[in-house]
């Protein structure tokens, strides 16, 4: 075989870059295009997921408040025995 010269190199070089940048460019376009359509699914998960860390904290403010007024309840009823 023979060498190669230096032109044969810079072109052969080139042509990797344009391959490379022709593969590069087509997945980047694919990528941009379903960004916003999961942007959206995310905002809503989180609303969701906002609206029921709301629900079960008040289930628990509730169910807390509830076992306290319990315990006073018992340890006053206990006392004037």
């Amino acid at each position: 075989m023979t060498r190669k010269t230096k032109e044969e190199k810079k072109l052969a070089e080139y042509r990797r870059r344009l391959k490379l940048l022709g593969q590069s460019a087509k997945p980047k376009i694919a990528v941009e295009e379903n960004e916003p359509k999961k942007n959206i699914e995310t905002i809503s998960k989180v609303k969701s997921e906002q609206s029921f860390f709301k629900k079960d904290l008040r289930k628990s403010l509730i169910f807390i408040s509830l076992i306290i007024t319990l315990e006073f309840a018992i340890y006053f009823a206990t006392m004037n025995r």
